[in-house]
């Protein structure tokens, strides 16, 4: 019983770990790091599996408490330290010592996993007998650990939970040390000493460039609140994206309190639709919010994704400063992502309101597995022309994304049956601020919307805004012109960035880098950034799968050197490479696929992960029970349920409420988890002690499944990448019928 404690202790607070530490480093260096720490967590526990049979010392059974002491230290200090690395990503691809501090940050988050690692393989060595409920033990305290993550960022505060998820280690340690009791005791002393200075260790002071009036950081968003002068604050959102603030007296009657200076000014549009129902997509800090009201809109609905933008301008220290607009009685204020929320309304809104909605800081707090977002895609174009009324209009805009958006416009207008779509938008350049708008319309366009729609365009306002679609003659060779009366692919050649459009199935309009790009000449001009067209996403993740492989095939090789322990032969090792690719690939576009579902944020990431792994555990527990080709079979039959069958059911089912739409997922994905959750405990049975092999192999594999199913999401879209785990679990399928002797 005490074994199966510490496991389950362990497994909570490794699980607890990856997932903060995701919401760190991303927050403070880039948002890859949502792939790199699951990455890092995977390999960590698979080479400290490896480890305990090339190092026959660690097998002894009195290693364990110093190897899960070690596991506490190493996740006290690896946080702090990476916060003072100052790691530039920016120059990681031309300076030294960037990749040198960049390969020290890479060993230095992988220690806490790898020590854990040889503690979990360890005690599955030594009781190989007891598998069943081990492994039980194993996963569900790891599905515990993601609802503990989310909560102690979200009560405590990122900092603090970082410390806090260390608790239940400290708690195994209890139970491991039969002497040198002190040891925990001192463990937790310095736990506390390093929970007291969390601020200060992981949020250390910077020089910025306003003063700061408050901070708060969950699971959701680091935020900052700038105080620019009295009547100007803004929110920055994960050191990146920023939400201005007006500050507002609340009396509508005083005209000369409402003329600001708004980012679009879309007066002429309210002026065309008297008593209009406007939403606004990432409300932010209400700047559209206000001046929709104070141009006389009927209804107002400000939707935002984190929750806590929205309690301080409706409750908190933002309420009184916005002139309490969000208590106005016309405004509506939800939490939520908008995608879900658009996807309910038909022939509704008179004016959407898309201002930089998704930035690289959003991205990260929705999106655990490929950080991508369902607000630019094909898809989502169609639901917002459902949406808008039979005189609506969605006026978008953002510094990056419209190019593409334009191609998912015109291929929205043409899947809704409209015979001329080039002439339901047109896009707006806003060359001071490196920006293009794109209006899109549920009727035609007429001259005068286009010219007045942001405000009035004349010649004399070029350099701040003019038309590049319908673009004059002297300008009608501009990218986005061309875009719409020549196909996105007769530009595509001559392009930097990737043009082609995003679907739901395909949604990676982030994903902007073109491989083209990688040549020694261009790297000159490339900015090394997704943006600027360098393919950091797929280098990344590719230089992982290749790692993976190289690692596999060593281990293999290496078990050669071993043949006094005993090794797996071949169809073993085949056995778990493919059941941890098979179950990670499975995974991670589970959670990308979800995310639409239920919106981004941490809770759908939490609602995939809890009742896969929950599920995997019990599994695992009855795996004694059933015929070993059952689980395979089942699996299987599920997967293609869920590209053919369940994907439309969610479709249907999409404008439920949240809670409706949980059970959905939850009666969705717990079965799945139970019978992922038995090929592991059939192969112990097997190799008996030799479970250290398996679980090196796995766990490697496992990375190696991740990048795989990425490299297929990037290419050829979800669905297609959710259906090549079906061949790994056909493999082990086929290696367990066929192959008796391991």
């Amino acid at each position: 019983m005490k074994n199966k404690i510490i496991v389950s202790l362990l497994s909570l607070s490794l699980l607890s770990l990856e997932l903060t530490w995701t919401r760190i480093l991303s927050a403070e260096y880039f948002y890859t790091f949502a792939f790199l720490i699951l990455s890092l967590a995977i390999f960590g526990m698979g080479l400290g599996a490896l480890s305990l049979r090339i190092f026959q010392a660690l097998a002894k059974k009195n290693t364990t408490p110093l190897l899960l002491s070690l596991t506490v230290v190493f996740a006290l200090i690896g946080p702090s330290i990476a916060m003072r690395l100052n790691l530039d990503f920016s120059k990681l691809y031309i300076s030294h010592m960037q990749q040198l501090k960049f390969s020290g940050l890479i060993v230095l988050l992988s220690l806490p996993f790898y020590s854990g690692g040889i503690v979990i393989t360890k005690l599955f060595r030594e009781n190989y007998s007891e598998m069943n409920s081990l492994y039980m033990a194993d996963l569900i305290g790891a599905g515990i650990g993601v609802v503990f993550a989310v909560a102690a960022m979200n009560i405590a505060g990122t900092a603090i939970a970082a410390f806090l998820i260390i608790l239940p280690l400290i708690a195994a340690c209890f139970f491991a040390f039969n002497k040198w009791r002190i040891v925990p005791f001192l463990l937790l002393a310095l736990f506390f000493v390093f929970s007291f200075y969390s601020n200060t260790l992981l949020d250390p002071v910077k020089e910025e460039h306003a003063p700061v009036i408050l901070k708060h950081w969950d699971a959701m968003a680091k935020l900052k609140v700038f105080e620019y002068d009295a009547a100007d604050r803004g929110i920055q959102i994960d050191n990146a994206a920023n939400a201005p603030v007006i500050g507002f007296n609340g009396d509508w009657s005083q005209k000369d309190s409402l003329k600001k200076n708004f980012l679009l000014d879309f007066e002429y549009v309210l002026t065309k639709t008297p008593n209009a129902k406007v939403l606004v997509m990432g409300a932010g800090g209400g700047v559209d919010v206000l001046q929709a009201l104070s141009l006389g809109a009927k209804e107002v609905h400000a939707v935002e994704v984190i929750p806590e933008i929205n309690r301080m301008m409706t409750v908190g220290e933002l309420s009184s400063f916005s002139g309490n607009i969000y208590k106005d009685p016309r405004v509506k204020v939800i939490t939520e992502d908008v995608r879900p929320y658009v996807h309910r309304f038909n022939n509704t809104f008179d004016l959407m309101i898309s201002v930089s909605t998704n930035t690289f800081a959003s991205m990260v707090s929705g999106a655990f597995a490929m950080s991508e977002t369902y607000v630019f895609t094909t898809d989502a174009f169609r639901d917002y022309y459902r949406a808008l009324s039979d005189k609506g209009i969605l006026i978008m805009e953002h510094q990056f994304y419209i190019p593409r958006a334009v191609t998912e416009a015109l291929d929205a207008l043409k899947a809704e049956g409209i015979k001329n779509p080039e002439k339901h938008i047109a896009v707006i350049a806003l060359p001071q601020m490196h920006r293009h708008v794109l209006l899109f319309s549920k009727n035609e366009l007429s001259t005068e919307m286009m010219n007045n729609a942001i405000g009035a365009i004349t010649p004399e306002t070029y350099t701040s805004a003019h038309l590049v679609y319908p673009a004059v003659d002297s300008i009608a060779g501009n990218k986005i012109n061309q875009i719409v009366t020549k196909g996105w692919m007769a530009v595509a050649q001559e392009s930097k960035t990737n043009l082609s459009p995003s679907t739901d199935d395909h949604p990676f309009i982030a994903q902007m880098g073109l491989l083209k790009n990688l040549s020694a000449e261009n790297m000159k001009h490339i900015i090394p950034l997704e943006i600027y067209g360098f393919p950091l996403s797929k280098i990344i993740v590719s230089i992982l799968l290749s790692l993976s492989i190289v690692l596999l095939l060593l281990l293999y090789l290496l078990s050669f050197f071993f043949k006094s322990g005993g090794k797996l032969n071949l169809s073993a090792c085949l056995y778990f490479i493919a059941i941890g690719a098979g179950f990670m690939m499975i995974e991670v576009v589970l959670i990308q696929r979800y995310t639409l579902f239920l919106g981004a944020s941490v809770y759908s990431f939490m609602t995939v992960l809890l009742p896969l792994l929950v599920g995997a555990g019990i599994g695992s527990k009855f795996s004694g029970r059933v015929k070993e080709y059952f689980p395979f079979i089942l699996i299987i039959l599920w997967v293609l349920a869920e590209v053919f069958v369940f994907k439309n059911i969610r479709s249907s089912a999409s404008s439920l409420e949240f809670g409706m739409r949980v059970s959905l997922s939850v009666i969705f994905l717990l079965p799945l988890g139970f019978f992922m959750g038995m090929p592991f405990p059939f192969a112990v049975k097997r190799v008996g002690e030799l479970v250290d092999w398996g679980f090196a192999f796995n766990g490697i594999a496992s990375v190696g499944g991740s990048s795989l199913v990425l490299l297929l999401a990037f290419t050829y879209g979800l669905s297609t990448a959710l259906l090549c785990s079906i061949l790994f679990y056909a493999l082990a399928w086929g290696i367990l019928q066929f192959n008796k002797q391991w």
